[in-house]
């Protein structure tokens, strides 16, 4: 997920950039939607994320030998999500998602 999260990001970010100079922002969707189908979990494989009051992210070392993926993952090393209350109250809805290596 580590490294896949980054390479999704970029292809939303390529896409966005041409738009940009073509005008056309189709492909923005077409990737969005790819990354929403393959990255982003259904509310049933995670129980609780829209009703916990803050969200917490893990930490996963990354590595230059690939011998050494998957890592594992550190989930007592975590930061809050500073601004998950705050879209709660404002879209007044619990199961959402937000790209959280962004927030």
């Amino acid at each position: 997920h580590v490294t896949t999260s980054e390479a999704f990001s970029y292809m939303v970010w390529l896409a966005a950039m041409h738009g940009r100079i073509t005008g056309d922002y189709s492909d923005v969707v077409k990737s969005w939607d790819l990354m929403d189908k393959w990255m982003i979990p259904e509310p049933s494989e995670q129980p609780g994320y829209g009703n916990a009051s803050e969200v917490k992210g893990s930490y996963a070392d990354e590595y230059g030998d690939p011998s050494k993926y998957p890592p594992v993952m550190d989930h007592n090393n975590a930061g809050v999500n500073p601004i998950f209350s705050d879209l709660k109250r404002a879209y007044n809805n619990g199961p959402m998602y937000s790209m959280r290596w962004v927030a």
